[in-house]
């Protein structure tokens, strides 16, 4: 599939264990999506007004510093 969208410019690196490596993979076959697609859309989910504000402001702060 053809990239639509300009490429993000921060990189995620995490560690986890074998076996939650394995689930999510076996995750992504299933919607037949990426592993960064996945984790994205996870991510989203997580958003809520105040929280985004609050990380908005945290992240501003710490540019600051």
């Amino acid at each position: 599939m053809a990239r639509t969208k300009p490429r993000s410019d921060k990189v995620l690196t995490i560690r986890i264990p074998e076996k939650d490596l394995r689930r999510l993979e076996a995750f992504c076959i299933l919607q037949e999506k990426t592993k960064t697609e996945v984790i994205r859309g996870f991510i989203r989910q997580l958003e809520v007004p105040e929280t985004v504000e609050l990380a908005e402001a945290i992240t501003a702060d710490q540019l600051s510093a």
